[in-house]
């Protein structure tokens, strides 16, 4: 279960605070119509004597697919889409979940409040809608 509001960071405000607090990782989310794709940004300090360098991790794939992509940045290379979204300490959840490598709606499931599991629905296009409801009513958008 997640808290009823969060602190949301822009990305230079993330990075400053990733440099700055080793051990802490930051989150955004990229869930924009049709609701079917999920990508998650994860910012974390790799090396606290580095303090230069964050390593920013990415993960997607849509949304009921156990195939999805990876991959890591600097923030130097960043795709311009992690720069516009707004980052949350994961220390800011109740249950500070590890969601790297998880399906995207379970990802949902455990960051937004009020959405059930897939279960809970009649089909997918009901879970999705369920999904996109719940995000734009709790996540900041880019």
């Amino acid at each position: 279960m997640t808290q009823p509001s969060l602190n949301f960071l822009r990305f230079d405000e993330a990075l400053a605070i990733a440099r700055s607090s080793p051990g802490v990782e930051l989150i955004g989310l990229s869930f924009t119509a049709p609701f079917d794709y999920l990508g998650v940004y994860t910012m974390r300090l790799v090396d606290d004597e580095q303090p230069e360098y964050v390593s920013i991790m990415f993960d997607g794939g849509a949304l009921f697919s156990s195939c999805g992509e990876e991959d890591f940045f600097d923030e130097n290379d960043v795709p311009d889409e992690a720069k516009k979204l707004f980052y949350v300490d994961v220390a800011q959840f109740e249950s500070a979940p590890d969601i790297s490598g998880m399906m995207g709606e379970y990802v949902l499931q455990d960051l937004l409040p009020g959405l059930g599991g897939e279960e809970a629905y009649a089909d997918r296009a009901e879970f999705k809608r369920a999904a996109a409801a719940a995000f734009s009513a709790y996540w900041r958008p880019a």
